[in-house]
């Protein structure tokens, strides 16, 4: 400190004495403000601005001049003391009166201390006169510049550094030339390209004065940070993230543009407003998270999702807003925070949730239960429905081999293949099998599963399904088969019986062999069609097979003449019944007068589905020329009127010389049966 006052000091007095103002070309302006400047970084450029200007007015010998900083504390009140000190000393009397070796020796030794005390500073610094040309040039200066001094004294400083005599600096170090007003400024050096300067350029009675630092450092800093800033805004307007600050002590709330949009609000508001701009039914809720937050013993986390209204149109938004309070000297300073719309995830939640709420009621309408198998841990999660199925307890947490064990021994190997199949890569995943279990609790169960696995890189990473007791199902199915067979038993005994007294009938009134042979053969075909359904449980019959059965009679020992083709479809019974009498008809005819008549004779039979209609073909080839009958049959009637009553089709019946045909057209919907399944669950 005291070699800086002695800087200025000094200053001051080669100014008084003008003999020796040509030393360093420099005021005591300028080394009022080197001092200042060396001092801290701290002083406002108005204030040594203000400084200088009064100084400079004082050593030029006007006592006039206010000197306000006389006395101040600081820096620059003691700069401004050692002025006035100065001014009254006895040194500044005898130099002036006497001019004596005394003081040319002082001021030899003041212009040698100035030098060590521009030398050592940590700025770079150097000096010009009118003509340009460097008068000083500190060692800074010359590690900076990369020029020794004594290069550069002398030299004109546009020569030594072409690329200063363009740009901002050059036009600062011009307008100081010319107006003799300070200039300051933070810019790109054009001579070192890549640094920042911060730049201070003051005249001297023979030019000016230059003093700068290097600011690379701090300036990327400033740019990083301001980089840092513009891609925050960017991720949060990306994001469409709101961000707020409040100030705990005041209340004042201030945010940027998106959460004006989310509450309604102008860019500055207070804590009171947007407390009001709650829901009704989460104010509490909001309220108490934020004096928690602001509470200096937590950790000043703040965290919730709740309600606004927006101020401008009523619209209703849930928010979900996260924040951090900072603290100082035991209390909130400040609070700041984020805020996102989440009203759309909010309403898809509740609607996941509303969803899952109906279907488990409707999974505990049906008493289905649901389970859930991790492949890769043997983890096998249940509800409690499922579990109960297994005779667990709602608190029991079972696993794949405790299910594995629970299934029947009869059924396991067929359950296994299908759990196998489901997490076979590359197919659908789709489990479905029925099977006995017998639970914990001893009793055996039929259960109806179905499941799918799902895949990830070709491996099984869940199995996922549901289970049913289908075990009173199972039984009444049971049941049903043993009435259906002692049903068939007697419907055909009663045909055998039917058939016996026609056979009786016919035998003792006509000798016509023929009809009790057509009658017998009737009958006959009418068991088959009954064999078929039964099989099926009198739920349907597939046509393929119901065309099969009716022509079997007469494929006998040749079965390559019939050519049969067509899609599955499965048959109502009525359908069934009536169709495998009309083919037995046609097949009977054939044997008798057609294809069927002679070795080299064929049949095709063929379907397809139109729309929603069925059609089936009856084409016979190879057989004798046939001869058009000269009145229609009771085969004939059977066939064109049964199907009709029964199936509501349209029958065409053609005598082609080259072979009978017959095509038949039904309704879809009366021919066709249900799917059995469907009523499994």
């Amino acid at each position: 400190m005291a070699l800086v006052l002695l800087a200025g000091a000094a200053g001051l007095l080669l100014a008084e004495r003008a003999p020796w103002l040509g030393v360093a070309g420099l005021t005591a302006v300028a080394l009022a403000l080197l001092a200042a400047r060396c001092w801290t970084d701290r002083l406002r450029a108005g204030r040594l601005d203000a400084l200088a200007d009064r100084l400079a007015k004082l050593a030029e010998g006007d006592r006039t001049v206010p000197t306000p900083f006389v006395g101040q504390a600081g820096p620059v009140g003691r700069l401004a003391d050692a002025v006035a000190r100065l001014q009254q000393s006895a040194l500044e009397r005898e130099l002036t009166a006497t001019g004596t070796a005394v003081g040319d020796a002082a001021l030899e030794l003041q212009s040698r201390r100035l030098s060590d005390l521009i030398e050592g500073l940590g700025d770079a610094f150097y000096a010009m006169g009118r003509d340009w040309r460097i008068t000083l040039w500190n060692a800074a200066a010359a590690r900076f510049l990369e020029l020794p001094r004594e290069q550069a004294l002398g030299a004109v400083v546009w020569d030594v550094f072409p690329d200063l005599a363009h740009g901002a600096f050059a036009d600062s170090l011009r307008r100081c030339m010319a107006s003799g007003q300070p200039e300051a400024l933070q810019a790109a050096s054009a001579v070192r390209p890549g640094r920042w300067l911060d730049w201070r350029v003051f005249a001297t009675p023979t030019g000016i004065g230059v003093c700068f630092r290097d600011i690379t450092d701090s300036k990327e800093a400033e740019i990083a940070l301001r980089e840092s800033e513009r891609f925050r805004r960017l991720a949060m307007a990306a994001a469409d993230i709101g961000a707020w600050e409040l100030a705990p002590q005041s209340g004042a709330l201030v945010w940027d543009e998106r959460c004006q949009a989310l509450w309604g609000l102008p860019a500055r508001t207070d804590h009171q407003a947007w407390l009001n701009s709650l829901h009704p039914e989460d104010r509490d809720r909001a309220q108490a998270a934020v004096g928690a937050a602001l509470d200096p013993k937590g950790d000043g986390a703040y965290a919730i999702e709740y309600r606004v209204i927006d101020a401008r149109d009523g619209t209703e938004r849930w928010l979900s807003v996260n924040g951090k309070a900072l603290f100082a000297g035991g209390r909130a300073t400040r609070f700041i925070g984020t805020a996102i719309d989440v009203t759309a995830q909010r309403r898809t939640s509740e609607e996941l949730r509303s969803s899952e709420a109906r279907l488990r009621l409707a999974m505990e309408v049906a008493d289905i239960g649901a389970w859930d198998w991790d492949p890769a841990t043997g983890t096998l999660v249940a509800d409690a429905r499922a579990k109960a199925l297994f005779g667990l307890k709602p608190q029991d947490k079972p696993d794949f081999d405790q299910w594995r064990a629970s299934v029947h021994p009869v059924d396991h190997a067929r359950v296994e293949a299908a759990v196998g199949n489901a997490m076979t890569p590359g197919g659908d995943g789709r489990f479905e099998a029925e099977y006995r279990a017998r639970g914990q609790d001893g009793v055996e169960r039929w259960i109806a599963a179905r499941g799918k696995a799902l895949f990830d890189a070709d491996q099984p990473v869940r199995f996922i399904g549901t289970a049913v007791d289908v075990t009173v199902r199972k039984r009444a199915e049971a049941r049903r088969e043993v009435l259906v067979n002692e049903l068939n038993h007697r419907v055909k005994n009663s045909l055998a019986t039917v058939q016996a007294i026609a056979w009786q009938t016919l035998g003792k009134q006509t000798d016509d062999a023929a009809a009790r042979d057509a009658l017998s053969a009737r009958l006959a075909a009418l068991a088959r069609a009954h064999d078929v359904l039964t099989r099926h449980d009198w739920e349907g019959a597939d046509l393929g097979e119901v065309v099969r059965q009716a022509l079997a009679p007469f494929a006998a020992g040749d079965p390559g003449r019939f050519h049969i083709s067509g899609p599955a479809l499965r048959l109502t019974p009525k359908a069934a019944l009536a169709i495998s009498m009309a083919l037995y008809e046609l097949g009977a005819n054939a044997a008798r007068f057609g294809a069927l008549s002679i070795p080299a004779g064929a049949i095709e039979v063929n379907w397809r589905i139109e729309g929603e209609q069925l059609e089936l073909n009856w084409r016979e080839s190879g057989g004798p020329p046939v001869k058009p009958p000269t009145h229609r049959g009771f085969g004939s009637r059977l066939i064109e009127q049964g199907l009709a009553g029964e199936l509501g089709a349209r029958t065409v019946l053609a005598f082609d010389q080259a072979g009978v045909t017959c095509a038949v057209f039904a309704p879809l919907a009366g021919v066709q049966a249900g799917d059995p399944k469907a009523h499994d669950l």
